[in-house]
This record gives C-alpha cells, sequence and structure tokens, in this order.
C-alpha cells in the first residue's frame, strides 16, 4: 500500500515538466496501437505481479486485467475495420460502443469483401473467443464498474476466472488481429 497522499491546492494532475522518467509523450503516430499496446502492457505487468507474489492480489487485480485485455481487444477490432473500410472504400463508420459481437461481425463482412482470410478454423477460434468474451461482459461495464446506472449491483452470482488461461486467450486474439491490421495496412500502402 503506498503512503496516504492528501489533496492540495497547488496539486495539478496534468502537466508536461521537463523530461524526466516519468514524462509520458502522448503523439497522434500510431496512436491506436500505441493506446491498445498499453492496455496490454498493463495487464501483463499486473499478470506478471499476480504470478510472481503470494495469491492475495489476484482478487483486487482481475478487474482492471479482464477490462485493460477486453479495452485492448475492443480497441484493435475498431482499428482493423477502420483500414478494412478504407481498403473496401466503404464510407460506413461503425456504432459508437463497446459490442465486440458486433465489431468483429463487421470485420469479417469486410475481410470477406477483401478475401484477405481464408483460414476457416482460425475465424471459428476468434468467434468462440470474441464470443464467449463478450458474454461475459457484453458492454464493457463489468469489469469496470460494480453497479450500473440504476445502482443496481452487475453481477448477481460468483464466478470463477482462471487468469492464466484469458491472458493466453486475450494475447492469441490480440496477436491475430495485430498481424492482420499489419496486413491491412501493408495492403493499404501497396493500393493504387
Amino acid at each position: 500500500m503506498s503512503d496516504l497522499v492528501l489533496p492540495t491546492q497547488a496539486m495539478k494532475l496534468f502537466t508536461s515538466g521537463p523530461p524526466a522518467r516519468t514524462l509520458a509523450w502522448l503523439s497522434p503516430d500510431q496512436e491506436a496501437y500505441i493506446v491498445s499496446e498499453g492496455y496490454v502492457m498493463a495487464a501483463d505487468l499486473m499478470v506478471e505481479r499476480i504470478e510472481s507474489k503470494p495469491p492475495g492480489d489476484i482478487d483486487f487485480l482481475i478487474w482492471p486485467i479482464a477490462f485493460c485485455y477486453r479495452q485492448a481487444i475492443e480497441l484493435e477490432l475498431k482499428e482493423a475495420l477502420v483500414v478494412a473500410r478504407r481498403l473496401t472504400r466503404s464510407s460506413q463508420g461503425f456504432r459508437a460502443g463497446h459490442d465486440l459481437c458486433e465489431l468483429w461481425s463487421a470485420l469479417k463482412t469486410e475481410l470477406t469483401l477483401l478475401k484477405a482470410v481464408d483460414d476457416v478454423e482460425e475465424i471459428g477460434a476468434l468467434d468462440s473467443l470474441i464470443h464467449e468474451f463478450h458474454q461475459k461482459d457484453p458492454q464493457s461495464l463489468k469489469f469496470r464498474y460494480t453497479r450500473n446506472t440504476k445502482g443496481q449491483p452487475l453481477r448477481d452470482r460468483q464466478d470463477r476466472i482462471q487468469l492464466a488461461v484469458l491472458a493466453n486467450g486475450c494475447r492469441a486474439i490480440r496477436s491475430w488481429l495485430g498481424g492482420l491490421i499489419d496486413m491491412l495496412l501493408e495492403s493499404e500502402g501497396c493500393r493504387p
């Protein structure tokens, strides 16, 4: 636990002081990749902490870990969809929201138009994994909040999550989506 710090009038949250070890740079260059990768790095660091320490932290850290992995997957689905739609010259955006299945379905439609993916087994595996995460947290609320906007609990029963299985599956989804985005961006660079 960190030392107790109380707010003062002189405190600020966001400053851009001189370069130092803790000064972060927010740049629009490759922003989609950097933000998504940041969520995964945060989740992986928490997983590493759990794996290297006594198991007491897991029940606290599973929430931000699951949220970070889910957020990274959602961001990569959205980025892949944006790039794919540029290639198909579709002017269609995507509906605001966090529905992984809806994003994945829209992306598969674009990939079919592009004839970009033909491995039925990989697509089936991704269908299953994305659907499973969607079922657990359909609108990206259950790992961020404890209650809905009406004040009602978001969970009505206890649940168990094997962290190593979650981390491995999310890394697999991201690896595939990252490879897809790279392939689409390469195609876009070669397109007349």
